[in-house]
């Protein structure tokens, strides 16, 4: 059956999204026919003044005003997209969906919807768990189908079924809206095995054109053997699996025969070394085909990066051979100097030997990153503090920082947000990831902000690399920042004084075009004249 697959804005323009490229294969191996369209990239090379807000993050996304903007600004490019997916004459076009993504996707979706009603819009992706965005995407009238967990099933049968049927009366792992009401079908156990996962195509997906070209992005596994109380990956992937080293080789052989003068690799998972012996097996193959391979080209010579763990039985021999494998970069997840905020966030990990493996990352002459987070619930000034002193003391181990542009967000499908009253968040917006807040006031957006910039500002100083290299938005962004969250806790004076502070700091002309939209709306809202 002939499917379209669409990826709106904004996505970013590092790497392609790879859910999209593995689906796409998997369905043409089905027998479906697939179509795929990148707005993402399209859009971006084309919106002039708008292609700086790719990398301006997070509380944007929920601005209306910004996408009334865009939409009308952009109407014509948008219309000329529309128009390449329905001459694909597709029954079926499915979003895929994240954060980041899903505001311009509803926006789309009902657009082709308003220009031809028989077409089945389908939304599926990781912000179409149930916890998070599946009912708001069914409610809104904007899709006729959401899949709320692994797709790859889900999809070949939704399809067949649409081809025999049309719109289904039943689909394990959807939620189907139907004239007389909603069919929920209930959850699907993720059953595909991630060795037969398919080889990623980039048709369609312009992968030449995305800033990280000539590198190479890989996904080798799903879920996490650990329980971090702020992260999502167990609840959206399921249990912990990964590829057979063999078959780890065999997609690194693919993406060099596709790819061209491939240069690096990045294995975007959510750490390499949960499976030690998996890494050493792995590692053993790379350096034997560094050493008998020819070509600098060949596989186990180009240079790797990945995230890893701080974990008890990993050290310098596995460091070591990593590097005789072609490993350059490891990025650690550490968030904290703070040993009491570290066992809240349930890491199993202690601060020195955080340290100590920093240091021998170095030593073995791999680059070393770390991520960081601010205002964790449970967070005072003295536990900051002690993440200003371990930046200080292990400056000369990082090569890099990447501090959290959420700086603590908190989703709905994590630990920490169904056990939100056990760590004091209430009030009007706990239920916001960005603008959540303690119930004594002391853990607010704009405290977390003031952490964030602290940090940054110390990296700095230390001359510590921070990433990503538009971080830096967020310094420029605090005042339209601030404005939002004001606007979101009702607090109107504030939020206006905001609006100014940002303006008169001479933003991007479409930034500064988009605070004073917002302020003159605020102006003229009735709760701004009765303030």
């Amino acid at each position: 059956m002939k499917v379209s697959l669409v990826v709106c804005p904004f996505w970013g323009t590092d790497f392609p999204p790879l859910s999209t490229a593995l689906m796409a294969p998997y369905l043409e191996e089905r027998g479906h026919d697939v179509s795929v369209f990148d707005l993402n990239l399209g859009l971006y090379g084309a919106s002039g003044r708008y292609s700086g807000f790719w990398h301006y993050d997070y509380t944007l996304w929920y601005s209306d005003t910004f996408m009334r903007m865009f939409l009308k600004d952009n109407r014509e490019l948008i219309d000329k997209q529309i128009d390449s997916i329905l001459r694909t004459a597709s029954p079926v076009i499915a979003f895929s969906v994240y954060d980041d993504t899903l505001a311009l996707s509803l926006k789309i979706a009902d657009m082709i919807k308003k220009r031809d009603r028989k077409r089945i819009i389908v939304f599926g992706g990781a912000s179409c768990s149930r916890e998070l965005y599946a009912h708001d995407i069914i409610d809104s009238g904007s899709a006729d189908i959401v899949v709320t967990g692994e797709g790859y099933v889900t999809m070949d049968e939704l399809l067949k079924a649409i081809e025999a049927e049309g719109l289904p009366a039943f689909c394990k792992g959807t939620i189907i809206k139907k004239a007389a009401g909603l069919i929920d079908c209930g959850d699907r156990a993720s059953t595909v095995d991630i060795d037969e996962t398919p080889l990623p195509r980039y048709t369609g997906l312009q992968l030449e054109l995305y800033a990280g070209n000539p590198s190479v992005q890989l996904m080798v596994s799903r879920g996490c053997t650990n329980r971090c109380s702020y992260c999502d990956v167990n609840s959206l992937n399921g249990k912990y699996a990964i590829m057979s080293p063999a078959r780890i080789i065999k997609e690194i052989e693919y993406h060099e025969s596709i790819c061209g003068d491939i240069r690096s690799l990045f294995f975007f998972d959510s750490a390499m070394n949960l499976d030690l012996g998996h890494l050493d097996s792995l590692c053993g193959l790379l350096v034997k085909k560094r050493e008998t391979g020819l070509g600098k080209n060949m596989p186990g010579h180009l240079p790797w990066g990945a995230q890893a763990v701080i974990r008890p039985g990993f050290g310098i021999r596995h460091l070591q051979k990593m590097k005789r494998a072609g490993c350059d970069s490891l990025m650690y997840g550490i968030e904290s100097g703070s040993q009491r905020i570290i066992d809240l966030m349930n890491k199993n990990f202690g601060i020195k030997e955080a340290e100590n493996l920093l240091k021998s990352t170095k030593s073995a002459g791999i680059r070393t990153g770390a991520f960081f987070m601010f205002g964790f619930p449970g967070e005072t000034e003295e536990d900051f503090s002690l993440t200003l002193d371990f930046l200080k003391r292990n400056s000369g181990s990082l090569d890099a920082v990447i501090p959290s542009l959420t700086f603590c967000g908190i989703w709905g499908t994590t630990p920490i947000f169904k056990r939100r009253g056990d760590f004091g968040i209430s009030g009007p917006a706990a239920l916001h990831p960005l603008f959540w807040e303690t119930g004594d006031g002391g853990n607010t957006y704009m405290e977390r902000l003031r952490r964030f910039e602290a940090f940054c500002d110390l990296a700095r100083s230390c001359g510590i690399k921070i990433l990503p290299e538009y971080v830096t938005t967020a310094k420029e962004c605090r005042w339209l920042y601030a404005a939002h969250y004001y606007r979101y806790i009702k607090d109107n004076r504030r939020a206006a004084d905001s609006y100014r502070l940002f303006i008169k700091s001479a933003p991007p002309a479409f930034l500064r075009e988009l605070a004073e939209k917002e302020l003159g709306e605020l102006k003229g809202s009735k709760r701004m004249l009765t303030a």
